[in-house]
């Protein structure tokens, strides 16, 4: 794919993510239980279809909970490897 210009080449990419990697398992590492706020450091283990290399990533996450329901999520993770593997 070409260097990404702006949000529709942007969120095809990201769409595109779900056909190039198989994600084999969610390993939560920690999960911090503030009440209505959670934060979660999880460890993901994919595969790249094409080749079968694998990867692990790690992101944090952070849940916002209103009347036992999510309404917002917020994820971070390592962009260079993330780069690197697009």
């Amino acid at each position: 794919m070409p260097d990404g210009q702006g949000k529709q080449e942007f969120l095809a990419r990201l769409l595109a993510l779900d056909d190039d990697f198989e994600y084999r398992r969610f390993i939560p590492v920690e999960i911090i239980d503030g009440g209505d706020k959670v934060a979660a450091e999880v460890e993901i283990h994919m595969t790249r279809r094409t080749t079968g290399e694998e990867f692990v990533m790690r992101t944090a996450d952070f849940w916002t909970l209103r009347d036992g329901k999510i309404i917002e999520m917020v994820e971070y993770y390592d962009t260079a490897l993330a780069a690197s593997v697009i």
